[in-house]
């Protein structure tokens, strides 16, 4: 089950249960420690974030791949247009 955390017409046992969540407690009888891996330092980390970080992790990684290409192929392509230049100086000077 779940609540929302701060809503306004949270039930007083749903309430306590959350002090006991934000407190790495689990909030059931005996309020044991929170044994859930999610936790980082103060900060809840839920699987769903850490799917979300690695998903844009990989495509900021795939970005920065792909922009690195793009960057290749501008300098290739600056190159082939300077070597084209050069053939039509090269030909103006032939008299063609």
């Amino acid at each position: 089950h779940a609540v929302l955390i701060g809503h306004p017409d949270l039930a007083p046992a749903a309430a306590a249960q959350v002090t006991a969540y934000l407190n790495h407690r689990d909030g059931l009888k005996g309020n044991g420690p929170d044994l859930d891996p999610g936790w980082v330092g103060d900060v809840r980390y839920t699987e769903q974030a850490l799917r979300n970080d690695q998903h844009r992790a990989a495509l900021e990684a795939r970005i920065a791949e792909q922009r690195a290409e793009l960057e290749a192929a501008q300098r290739q392509a600056k190159s082939i247009r300077g070597r084209l230049k050069k053939l039509r100086d090269r030909l103006k000077g032939l008299g063609q």
